[in-house]
């Protein structure tokens, strides 16, 4: 032990008289920036290995090369990288992903909510990196200075070998010297050439050891740990937390992570007996995403006001409100809530499914209207129609129309009226739309998408309905509320428009959130604690409403479905209220009205394979270990074994690679266009 110990501090001492005192505060600073990385990056299990592994594999890469300044680049590059990664995962709780590359053109668009969550601990980051490159400088100058000292320090051998008179051997170092002594004993002797030859290529071998171990033992350690953490708890552990190994296994794999594919199995005839079949029948059918809204906001009652008057009182009028439903979204966000709502599937965890799959054939929800004499249109209002990719993924969908974007910009379709956030307001959205969706030859399906409603939540001040409380003011939760009630009152506008056109009675509507707008942050989990009366927890966050609202029907429809369901949930839901004899297409969701056993499978914002249930939520942990996961019963809050849940845990796996394995290999195209029978076409 004494021998190491010694080594140790020969090395530090050696270290310090090249690069100094300020080399010693680097390593600090360095030591500094990973601790708060992995805190930003909410790593808690096995967090002292995490840290020195990261500190190790760091040090192997300044070891591997003599000239400091390209390591020094690398290291800035890869904090770059940790920037990134604490910003991304204030959004998402999770590590980018290389496959994200794809996406990058979106963060133009989102300045915004980047600033809203940026904080300033986020750019130390790079403190150590400025350091680094302060101390290389500094110490080139000590080394010139030293240099006549270094050459008289140093003599050539009879091998051509240059080795410090007083260097403590390494094994390897030794065996080089063997070996090259024996060569030349034997070369002195009559020795055959082959022996000769032998002998050289072994010296070599050692000596390419030699030169390069340090280059190689930071990538055997990495390559060792990512091999073994398929068998080793622990090392899993590590290696999907640790920065290096957790970015060397996503560039390996691509992001991918696919090991429980099911084939298709069609459930949709056993789940569509009962009275509400065929309610809407022939009606038109207009579905309305609205941006990041959750559940909580209806009946909320906020310092003594009514923050969703709208909502509440179709919730009570010939609707059916689901209370128990839930986002299922992948890396695109709010065009992922699209997809699954669209195709009864889950979007790509990878990148946005918009961009990387616009060339499948999809068989959704406008698809099969359309089979029964629907036309099919797409409404929105952001400044960039094609944001999301959305110019090519909607023809591609099944939709007729897209009217998009606005006029000055290339081909917009909404009159610029007032501007709030990302484009149109809600308010002034609306009456157009409805203006393209009276041109649609009835039956219609209008999918429309509001946008007023998005992070960072800042409103014009005439849309400011509710009265915070002071402590409330200038939050983003405050903030939210305020744009939320915004949201239900341009609502009002949308049904009061659709009346005026004679078209509401004809109609029906379904309303649902797209995704969570109060993400995982230390004082927004203190006010909606607060607001709540109990922690702030996934379910909370990934809750959104979804109502399906019938004016002209029988007063029984009106019921609270307290089924748990998600966004892939939606397209057999409406098809049995549409009176769809059969949903003719490859679908993973269930409807709802009639299944009494909902798994909602999660796989962005939460690791793969969590899950909600009727009774459960389940966060499977980050450090992708089972038992280190946690539960919860959604009516107590209070927290239950992990090991009774693990044949959900696998079913949520199912869903979420199923998904991803249709994407993938474009199934539908093989089971509908080329008339592949469908077990093979999963086989």
């Amino acid at each position: 032990m004494n021998k190491y110990t010694d080594k140790i501090k020969d090395i530090f001492l050696e270290y310090k008289g090249v690069y100094g005192l300020l080399g010693c505060v680097t390593i600090g600073f360095v030591l500094a920036k990973f601790i708060v990385f992995y805190n930003l990056m909410s790593i808690h299990d096995n967090f002292i290995m995490v840290c020195l592994i990261s500190m190790v594999i760091t040090y192997f890469l300044f070891a591997s090369f003599k000239n400091k300044l390209i390591p020094a680049v690398l290291y800035a590059i890869f904090s770059v990288l940790m920037f990134a990664d604490v910003t991304y995962c204030s959004f998402f709780n999770k590590y980018l992903s290389v496959a994200l590359a794809g996406s990058a053109g979106m963060l133009g668009d989102i300045t915004a909510s980047i600033k809203q969550v940026m904080r300033p601990i986020n750019f130390f980051m790079f403190a150590d990196s400025v350091l680094i490159f302060a101390t290389i400088i500094t110490a080139s100058t000590r080394i010139k200075d030293r240099s006549a000292e270094a050459k008289a320090d140093v003599v050539l051998t009879d091998d051509d070998f240059i080795i410090p008179q007083e260097n403590k051997y390494t094994v390897i170092e030794k065996n080089v010297e063997i070996v090259s002594r024996q060569e030349y004993q034997t070369s002195t002797s009559v020795m055959n050439r082959r022996e000769r030859l032998k002998a050289r290529r072994k010296r070599e071998s050692l000596q390419w050891v030699q030169v390069h171990r340090n280059q190689v033992l930071p990538l055997a350690l990495i390559f060792i740990l990512i091999a073994s953490s398929s068998v080793v708890p622990f090392v899993k552990s590590v290696t999907n937390q640790e920065f290096y190994t957790y970015h060397m296994k996503d560039l390996i794999t691509g992001g991918a992570n696919q090991k429980h594919v099911i084939a298709f199995t069609d459930h949709y005839q056993d789940e569509k007996e009962g009275p509400l079949f065929g309610v809407g029948e022939g009606k038109n059918l207009v579905v309305v995403q609205m941006e990041s809204f959750q559940n909580f906001l209806l009946g909320l009652e906020y310092n003594g006001q009514e923050v969703t008057p709208v909502l509440n009182s179709l919730v009570k009028d010939h609707s059916i409100y689901f209370d128990h439903y839930y986002q299922q979204v992948g890396t695109g966000n709010t065009s992922d809530a699209e997809y699954a709502t669209n195709n009864s599937m889950m979007g790509s965890i990878q990148a946005f499914t918009y961009q990387l799959y616009e060339n499948n054939y999809f068989r959704g929800l406008p698809v099969l209207l359309k089979e029964k004499g629907y036309e099919t249109a797409v409404l929105h209002a952001h400044e960039n129609r094609d944001f999301w990719n959305r110019d090519d993924i909607y023809g591609n969908m099944g939709f007729d129309h897209y009217y998009g974007g606005l006029k000055g910009n290339k081909d917009g379709c909404f009159e610029m009226t007032e501007w709030m956030g990302w484009g149109l307001t809600d308010s002034e959205f609306y009456p157009q739309a409805v203006d393209y969706i009276k041109e649609l030859q009835e039956p219609f399906y209008s999918f429309v998408i509001t946008l007023s409603n998005h992070h960072p939540y800042e409103m014009l001040d005439k849309y400011k309905f509710i009265d915070l409380l002071p402590e409330d003011e200038g939050t983003l939760v405050g903030n939210y509320l305020t744009s939320a009630a915004y949201t239900d009152y341009a609502l009002g506008k949308l049904i009061d428009e659709m009346k005026k056109a004679g078209l509401y009675e004809n109609t029906v509507f379904a309303f649902y959130g797209d995704h969570m707008g109060l993400p995982k942050a230390e004082e927004t989990d203190k006010i909606m604690t607060r607001i709540l009366g109990h922690d702030y927890d996934w379910d909370d966050r990934m809750n959104i409403p979804l109502i399906i609202h019938i004016p002209d029907s029988d007063d029984s429809i009106t019921q609270v479905c307290h089924n748990a369901g998600g966004q892939i949930d939606f397209l057999p839901t409406i098809a049995y209220l549409m009176g769809f004899d059969k949903l003719d297409t490859i679908y993973l969701g269930h409807n709802l009205i009639n299944y009494r056993d909902g798994l909602i499978a999660e796989h962005a914002y939460l690791v793969y394979g969590s899950f909600f249930s009727n009774q459960i939520g389940f966060e499977m942990s980050r450090d992708g270990v089972f038992e280190n996961s946690r539960a919860w019963d959604l009516k107590t809050r209070k927290s239950v074994e992990v090991n009774d849940y693990y044949d959900d845990y696998v079913r949520s796996m199912e869903i979420s690679d199923t998904s991803v394995y249709i994407l993938q290999n474009d199934i539908l195209r093989k089971v509908y266009q080329d008339g592949m029978d469908i077990d093979k076409a999963f086989n």
